[in-house]
């Protein structure tokens, strides 16, 4: 009835590539602001696609946790 349970190996590498995205959607941000006088935080959306996975993934631990289906 469920999928069977992903590999850890490959959720680490996925975990890995969405915080290397995030941090260089930062570095990338300080970057222009320090060079540049543009502040803008159109410089921040590549940065949103992380953050809003890691949003999702903690929501679903929740869900998990508090209907005890761990």
């Amino acid at each position: 009835m469920f999928p069977p349970e992903p590999d850890r190996a490959a959720q680490r590498a996925a975990w890995l590539v969405l915080a290397l995205t995030g941090l260089a959607a930062l570095a990338q941000y300080v970057y222009y602001n320090l060079e540049f006088l543009q502040l803008q935080g159109r410089y921040l959306y590549p940065g949103l696609i992380p953050f809003a996975i890691a949003v999702a993934r903690g929501l679903d631990g929740w869900r998990r946790w508090l209907l005890g289906t761990e």
